[in-house]
C-alpha cells in the first residue's frame, strides 16, 4: 500500500509541474490562460453595457439576474445569477 501512495504522489507532482511549465509557457507567448473576461468576446460588450446600465437605474443584482434570463439573454453557460452579474458590473467598473 506504501509503494501506490508513493507512485500516486510521485505521477500528482509530475502532472503538476507539467502544469505550471505549460501555464508559463503560455503566458510567455502572450496567449490567454482560462477562460476570457465575460464581455470581451462575440456580442458581450453590448449585454455588460445593458447590465452596467440596469445597475445605475438602481435595479439589484438579483432583478437584473432575472431580467436577463426572462429576455433570453444568458451568459456562455448556463443562466445569469445575482453573483455572476455583480462580478460583470465589478469588471466593468475596472
Amino acid at each position: 500500500m506504501a509503494i501506490l501512495a508513493a507512485v500516486s504522489a510521485y505521477e500528482a507532482a509530475r502532472t503538476r509541474a507539467r502544469t505550471r511549465a505549460s501555464i508559463r509557457h503560455r503566458r510567455a507567448l502572450g496567449k490567454p490562460v482560462g477562460p476570457a473576461v465575460y464581455g470581451t468576446e462575440g456580442g458581450e460588450a453590448a449585454l455588460v453595457e445593458r447590465i452596467v446600465s440596469l445597475r445605475a437605474e438602481g435595479m439589484g443584482y438579483r432583478s437584473i439576474a432575472r431580467t436577463m434570463n426572462a429576455e433570453g439573454q444568458l451568459p456562455r453557460r448556463g443562466r445569469w445569477h445575482a453573483t455572476s452579474v455583480k462580478r460583470v458590473i465589478e469588471r466593468a467598473a475596472a
